[in-house]
């Protein structure tokens, strides 16, 4: 029952998301009286219905190509985000045993350590005073203390030791994974310039188009095929680099995969 919820929850959400691609993507087609006039001077030249087919096909190119995009981009988020996460605890266990142990070690003998050093200043102190039985006598136990404070603070800098060496272990193991993320910069860089040359070559072909209208209202078949023809250049370019965009998330999901790759066994 909880799966069949959870699918259907899973069946509207990947639903919305391409309604919410297709209606995101601006749709570019004659007026159902606009699309008459066309079609009478159509008669006149084959190739208008041919083009203005194609331009029809190449929208919708555009859509379908937005909304396996963004799905691929939202994958790569994802596990991006996983990978990031799964890089920071690299070791994560065995660094907090390692230095709760050191920690533990440290306040365990803390108070043997205190204590020595309290006595040591005592000394320093009594040398001042008149006699030598006061400086002896703490000297003496001072003395009895030496062996069980040189072992405790070889403990504290074995603990230590073994911390700084996970530490570093670990640090070596995410420097690894991280130098396999760095290839995702660049691709995500290439992102960003294909998004910006399509948003130009969107932004001059809805200039065309406003051009292009008025054309079907005069009846000049031939300015209307040759404004097509820099219709379809321009949004075959688009298709083009939308292709382009989701090539790129498919190379970053590569890049994600070979940089899981390098993750240590945690098991």
């Amino acid at each position: 029952m909880i799966i069949r919820k959870l699918t259907a929850v899973l069946l509207a959400f990947w639903i919305a998301a391409f309604a919410s691609a297709a209606a995101n993507a601006a749709s570019y087609e004659l007026s159902a009286s606009q699309k008459t006039a066309f079609d009478k001077l159509a008669g006149s030249d084959p190739r208008l219905d041919a083009q203005y087919a194609e331009l029809i096909g190449l929208q919708q190119q555009d859509k379908d190509w937005e909304v396996w995009t963004k799905a691929a981009g939202s994958r790569n988020d994802e596990a991006l985000s996983d990978l990031r996460r799964d890089v920071a605890a690299i070791d994560s266990a065995l660094l907090d045993k390692l230095k709760a142990e050191m920690e533990q070690t440290k306040e365990r003998y803390k108070p043997i350590l205190d204590s020595y050093t309290a006595l040591n200043k005592q000394i320093s102190a009594a040398k001042s005073l008149p006699g030598k039985e006061l400086t002896s006598f703490l000297r003496m136990r001072a003395d009895s203390m030496k062996i069980l404070v040189q072992l405790a603070k070889l403990e504290i800098k074995a603990k230590e030791a073994a911390y700084r060496t996970a530490k570093d272990s670990a640090t070596a193991k995410q420097k690894k994974v991280r130098a396999a993320m760095a290839d995702i910069d660049p691709l995500e860089a290439a992102i960003k310039a294909e998004k910006s040359s399509t948003g130009a070559v969107k932004k001059r072909f809805a200039d065309n188009w406003k051009a292009f209208t008025p054309l079907v209202k005069k009846g000049e078949a031939h300015s209307l095929s040759a404004t097509l023809d820099n219709l379809l250049a321009d949004f075959r370019l688009v298709v083009v680099h939308k292709q382009n965009l989701y090539n790129l998330e498919i190379q970053i999901s590569g890049a994600i995969e070979t940089a899981k790759a390098q993750l240590p066994d945690q098991g």
